[in-house]
């Protein structure tokens, strides 16, 4: 049976495109921007979703479709309704999760991660052991800081520059390290083997009602979208926000004025979903930088592709390729952005260079070592 909930899209194809007022029409959707199918567009993926349901079409032929959107959200700013289509996404990737083994990419990303994971965690607390590491005192800990996988394995370095900007501003923070939110596994459908990290930093979130500040925005997605069956963890969205809403309180004085030339931000798509658009645009400005704006930026910004790459690498590669392209077009001189995802995304082309806004803060309120980017360009 149809379900009536979304059968209401009005197909106007605000969620593939929009007309500025120049009527230039731009992509909203980035794998619609890439594939030109309607297939793979959010009211291709709205169809698919309502033949699956009523049993009219198989389930299996429509992986790749439902894989390859990025969770951007873009589709929900732009629609009408307001429609849910990555809440959808979601619901049909846990189907497919929980017969894995019949989908060989996604078969080969769960059997990786789940070794990767488990032996990145263990490793984390044998340290711990090895050294005799105490549990840390939260006594009075006004904010949790978690750094994630992804910023703690690809940039150690700039995880310490956060400890460091916390301790100078004088903070009572607790750094939680060598744990993984199970984003990786829980946005690609496999609550069985996802949940069990996420659960962890629940019960942990659970035992204070302190601020928690995510350096990564896919970790902060995950507590966003998964929830426990349970009232108090309905609070924890409410406590829930990214690095620089803190560095926004923190920075009080002035800091070294940074001259990096042409700068441009690239919104990471799931703090743009939030409304995260403004505090990391009044920190580059307040350290000095230029920052000039991006065609597709803020509310409306362009997905870099990162969100796709552990199951639809080449996709990945074409969603980010265009986005770098744009960044060319604004003749920037560095992209600066938020997400670690991103970050590394783009760093693996050349031509421009890629800065961490945390590392920004740091060289501009506590100074230090100067700043040799990777660079990237577009292949």
């Amino acid at each position: 049976m149809i379900n009536l909930k979304f059968s209401g899209c009005t197909r106007c194809g605000y969620c593939k495109s929009r007309v500025y007022l120049n009527s230039e029409k731009i992509s909203v959707c980035p794998v619609w921007q890439i594939k030109k199918l309607e297939s793979y567009s959010p009211k291709g993926l709205l169809t698919l979703y309502d033949c699956i349901q009523s049993g009219s079409t198989d389930l299996k032929p429509s992986f790749d479709r439902f894989y390859s959107c990025t969770l951007c959200g873009n589709c929900i700013a732009m629609c009408p309704l307001n429609l849910d289509i990555p809440n959808i996404v979601l619901e049909m990737r846990k189907k497919y999760a929980a017969e894995y083994r019949k989908y060989p990419k996604l078969n080969k990303f769960i059997l990786k991660y789940r070794i990767l994971l488990n032996l990145w965690t263990k490793l984390n607390k044998f340290k711990n052991i090895l050294f005799l590491t105490n549990p840390p005192d939260t006594t009075g800990c006004k904010v949790y800081i978690f750094f994630g996988c992804m910023s703690q394995i690809f940039f150690p370095k700039t995880c310490k520059r956060i400890k460091s900007i916390i301790f100078n501003a004088g903070l009572k923070a607790y750094f939680i390290e060598g744990m993984c939110c199970g984003g990786p596994l829980l946005l690609n459908g496999s609550l069985k083997y996802g949940m069990s990290y996420f659960f962890s930093l629940m019960k942990m979130f659970l035992k204070q009602d302190s601020k928690i500040y995510f350096v990564c925005p896919h970790c902060m997605e995950v507590f966003k979208i998964f929830k426990f069956n349970n009232k108090k963890s309905n609070d924890i969205s409410k406590r829930i926000y990214h690095i620089t809403q803190l560095y926004t309180e923190i920075i009080k004085k002035e800091g070294y004025k940074l001259d990096y030339g042409r700068v441009v931000y690239h919104d990471p798509c799931y703090m743009a979903k939030c409304g995260i658009t403004k505090d990391p645009r009044n920190i580059l400005k307040s350290i000095g930088i230029n920052l000039i704006e991006l065609p597709r930026t803020k509310s409306s910004t362009f997905c870099c592709g990162g969100s796709t790459r552990l199951i639809e690498k080449e996709l990945s590669i074409e969603i980010r390729n265009e986005r770098v392209r744009e960044i060319k077009d604004c003749k920037a001189d560095f992209v600066v952005t938020a997400c670690p995802h991103c970050r590394r995304n783009f760093q693996e082309v050349d031509d421009i260079k890629v800065l961490d806004i945390n590392d920004l803060v740091y060289y501009s309120l506590i100074g230090g070592e100067k700043c040799h980017s990777n660079r990237i360009s577009l292949k």
